[in-house]
């Protein structure tokens, strides 16, 4: 027989309240009484086409926009245009010439003696020239109209309308109805006797004769007034300058046959060893003589060499931030300052110049400096710091009127 089985009994708890406690009230009655009422759902509408067109358009015109700006930027340029000014420097030193250069100033080369002279001829230049008065003289002709001869023996006067008296100079004979001519002159010195071809009578004859013989000059008459020559101190300072300056060349031709085409520079020193004049000054001559000796010193070197001390010398006074405008080691100027011709050596004064202009890594002309100016500034700048005397601007596009920003897109050029 099976066991029966006995269910348990339920026990009865009642839970008791103490007093002043709140009643606690089921969770679910109290989600109840704080639920929110549930609005009633209603369909949102979809968006138009026109929005979209909206956005896509606006999308465009800020692409479109980014773009120009980004082509702006990186086409603005600005290129200032820089007329330097230019400063001279000066490279001035001594060199030594010798046989065999040991020293970075000195140069190959030769020392050679010679004496040379000459003599010359001139004539007055005219400024101590003056005017003395003579007897006028020319030729006259005898007109003998009568039917016997008529001797008229030397110094027979000649009288001319105007009351000038002449004298034949010679005797001669007027044959009948025939001429003769004679030299006559003045019979007084001076302008006067200077006379135009006229008729003369011979106041020597007899009235009656006077009308039948008589005398005519074909030419005028000269020499009333003559210029002579007086040799002045001027006139011989003058012919021996000439006269040097030939013994000069001859003395450079003599000096170069003895050194030959050995050495391309050459100085000369001469000096005057002697120089006499036939006349003295104020003498009254139509020419005179001169002569005079030289002593001439030729030094001849390695201009090559001697130009390219002179150039190195320049370089070394030009200034960071600078740079030649203008140098031409040709130009180098040489001048004898001493000699020794037992020794055969030399000492040159070399003088050496050039221009130099702010280059383009000069502080002043660096590009950053200008960003943002206008073309006055940038003019005003650089003249004010004696860095140039004009300035211009190239601006990119044309419109803009200061200079960018941006450093990569400014150029510096010096004209």
């Amino acid at each position: 027989m099976s066991p029966v089985s006995k269910k348990p009994k339920k026990l009865a708890v009642r839970y008791v309240r103490p007093a002043g406690e709140e009643e606690i009230k089921p969770v679910s009655q109290n989600l109840k009484a704080s639920e929110p009422s549930k609005p009633s759902r209603t369909r949102t509408p979809a968006p138009s086409l026109n929005l979209y067109r909206r956005i896509a358009v606006g999308f465009v015109v800020c692409v479109g926009l980014l773009l120009v700006a980004v082509l702006y930027v990186s086409s603005v340029s600005a290129t200032i245009h820089v007329t330097p000014v230019k400063e001279t420097i000066t490279s001035e030193f001594l060199s030594d010439v010798v046989k065999t250069p040991t020293t970075a100033s000195e140069v190959r080369g030769k020392v050679v003696t010679a004496t040379v002279g000459k003599n010359g001829t001139y004539k007055p230049g005219g400024e101590g020239s003056k005017e003395v008065e003579e007897k006028a003289v020319g030729v006259v002709t005898i007109v003998n109209t009568s039917s016997r001869n008529q001797p008229l023996v030397a110094t027979t006067r000649l009288l001319t309308p105007s009351g000038i008296l002449f004298r034949i100079d010679s005797t001669v004979t007027a044959p009948a109805g025939g001429t003769v001519d004679v030299a006559a002159h003045a019979d007084l010195s001076g302008v006067s006797g200077e006379i135009g071809p006229t008729r003369m009578t011979i106041p020597g004859l007899s009235e009656s004769l006077q009308a039948s013989i008589y005398a005519e000059n074909k030419t005028a008459f000269t020499g009333g007034m003559r210029r002579i020559s007086v040799v002045s101190q001027q006139d011989i300072d003058a012919s021996a300058l000439t006269l040097r300056t030939a013994l000069e060349e001859d003395a450079k031709n003599a000096l170069r046959d003895s050194v030959g085409e050995i050495f391309s520079g050459e100085a000369f020193i001469f000096e005057v060893v002697e120089q006499t004049s036939s006349i003295a000054s104020g003498t009254e001559a139509d020419s005179y003589t001169l002569s005079m000796n030289i002593s001439a010193v030729g030094i001849f070197y390695d201009r090559e060499s001697l130009s390219k001390i002179a150039t190195r010398k320049l370089y070394e006074q030009v200034k960071q931030g600078s740079t030649f405008a203008s140098l031409n080691a040709k130009d180098v100027q040489v001048g004898v300052d001493n000699v020794d011709s037992d020794s055969g050596n030399a000492s040159l004064h070399v003088y050496l110049d050039g221009q130099v202009v702010a280059s383009q890594t000069s502080d002043a002309l660096e590009p950053g400096r200008f960003s943002g100016m206008t073309l006055e500034e940038v003019k005003s700048l650089l003249i004010k710091e004696k860095v140039a005397t004009d300035v211009s601007i190239d601006f990119s596009p044309f419109w803009i009127k200061s200079v960018p920003r941006l450093r990569d897109h400014i150029y510096v050029e010096i004209e």
